[in-house]
């Protein structure tokens, strides 16, 4: 059986039933904790569960959704509460338990989206690509690129966490193979300088600008970015479960990184709108630093987007995330340069 649990007001899992219970014994979550699995009439407290406690009112099998996670009141007046004697024998014009049946299970077919009750307010699960309409989600590659460049934390923290990986997949296929054109224009539209920034980019491709240059390009990182991003996802995993105390499932760590990889893959259009722009001016100086300008901007954006999605998704703090994330390369980075400094000087 799946779990759910609630962390920073909103779901968590699936998960076993074993992994609740470690969660419980480490003291990542208390006995208020609200949990949910399928069969479950809304969330309640982990204490208050049949399996964890006493047994929890179930409800009619309906459509598998995940319910509010609004808590009910602690107490009812007094008037509300109904008498034995009511409860044995309902009033007239009430309706009788096949009724209430029939209800419960139209009930389980309505129920509100992810987020409803836990934002105080009803909200889509993000981002939009993956709430398209009978047109198909492309209508909302855009809207989906904005919003994840723009409001990282919002979507990332409405994070549809029930949906697979086919859809993340190809929202970061179709912009990885926009980055890709956008890259290697870019690198095209530069004047040759001389100078090592010149040089590095010059060698990221060989031969000419051309229609074949571009299709093998494009194929080749396509083909690759499966493998690709399940590396990178891992490593990112890793680093947040060790470094930041994360609990999240590896699938929240894919999705995420997907969708924050796929939307920054467009902010190539800056440096690319930048080199074409300071063309115009014939200083080759210029472009270059045009180039520099705008690949450095986009670069500190995408990470910026990158660790809030992280940040949202796995439900922990943004510093603890940037920490988590960003000590290891650098360390790495300072010890490799240490090494080569050190190799240089003695030679």
């Amino acid at each position: 059986m799946k779990w759910y649990y609630e962390s920073n007001g909103h779901p968590q899992g699936p998960i076993l039933e074993s992994e609740l219970r470690q969660l419980k014994e480490e003291g990542k979550i208390g006995a208020d904790c609200l949990i949910w699995r399928e069969g479950m009439e809304d969330w309640a407290p982990l204490e208050k569960v049949r399996e964890f406690g006493p047994a929890p009112k179930l409800k009619a099998s309906g459509e598998f959704k995940l319910p509010s996670l609004q808590k009910e009141p602690a107490d009812k007046p007094a008037a509300e509460a109904s008498s034995p004697a009511e409860e044995a024998s309902p009033a007239a014009g009430s309706p009788s338990p096949s009724e209430e049946d029939a209800n419960a299970e139209g009930d389980a077919s309505e129920a509100p989206p992810l987020d409803e009750g836990a934002h105080g307010s009803k909200t889509d699960c993000a981002p939009k690509w993956e709430n398209s309409g009978p047109d198909g989600p492309l209508l909302e590659l855009l809207p989906s690129i904005v919003e994840i460049l723009f409001s990282p934390a919002s979507v990332f923290k409405r994070l549809n966490l029930s949906g697979g990986w086919g859809l993340p997949l190809a929202f970061l296929a179709i912009l990885n193979a926009v980055g890709t054109v956008m890259v290697l224009w870019t690198v095209e539209l530069l004047p040759s300088t001389g100078s090592p920034f010149s040089k590095i980019l010059r060698l990221m491709h060989q031969s000419e600008f051309s229609t074949a240059m571009l299709t093998a390009s494009v194929l080749g990182s396509t083909l690759l970015l499966p493998l690709t991003v399940l590396f990178k996802a891992g490593i990112l995993h890793g680093l947040m479960h060790l470094g930041a105390g994360s609990i999240a499932p590896f699938s929240t760590t894919f999705r995420a990184a997907c969708y924050a990889l796929g939307a920054t893959s467009a902010l190539w259009i800056v440096p690319l709108g930048a080199v074409w722009a300071s063309g115009f001016s014939g200083q080759p100086l210029v472009v270059e630093s045009a180039m520099l300008l705008s690949a450095g901007a986009t670069v500190v954006w995408s990470l910026f987007v990158l660790l809030q999605a992280l940040s949202s998704s796995h439900g922990v703090p943004l510093w603890r995330t940037a920490l988590a994330v960003l000590t290891p390369p650098l360390v790495a980075s300072f010890l490799l340069g240490a090494a080569l400094a050190s190799a240089a000087a003695t030679t």
